[in-house]
């Protein structure tokens, strides 16, 4: 998945106080959306990136496999007006949902570029982890484990 803010969004994030919680204001805006749509327990993840023109936009993952094409077309909603939604030309280049067939590489690609946004933005964390996707990778992480010391 890769999000990109509103011009006016990403002014206002980006400037005075709040651009040291820019992870919090975006996961609070989705969070609201989501449960205002009747989505609750969505498990996700995003990080933060700047691109070389200096514009902060998100990349990250979530889990739909549960969710019918309404709800998954709720969700891109929720994801549009957390960011502050683009109109025009430009609304069909703010999101991009794919399906991830290399969760490993797309683990790699999030993490390239962690260090700039964090000290242009002076942030403590450029990820956000939704609770359920905290719970999908404990179980994972306690399910591998458990079958190498199986081995």
């Amino acid at each position: 998945m890769s999000l990109n803010l509103h011009l006016d969004t990403h002014a206002r994030w980006t400037s005075g106080t709040l651009k040291s919680k820019i992870t919090e204001l975006f996961r609070d805006a989705l969070n609201r959306e989501l449960k205002t749509a009747g989505i609750t327990g969505l498990p996700f993840m995003f990080i933060f990136e700047i691109t070389s023109c200096g514009r902060l936009h998100l990349h990250g993952a979530l889990d739909t496999h549960d969710c019918d094409e309404a709800q998954i077309d709720v969700i891109k909603l929720a994801l549009r007006t957390a960011a502050g939604r683009i109109e025009g030309r430009a609304a069909g280049w703010q999101l991009c949902l794919r399906l991830v067939y290399d969760g490993p590489g797309w683990a790699t690609y999030l993490g390239k570029v962690r260090k700039l946004p964090l000290a242009r933005l002076d942030l403590k964390a450029l990820m956000i982890t939704s609770h359920a996707m905290t719970g999908l990778a404990r179980n994972y992480h306690k399910n591998a484990r458990r079958k190498r010391l199986a081995n």
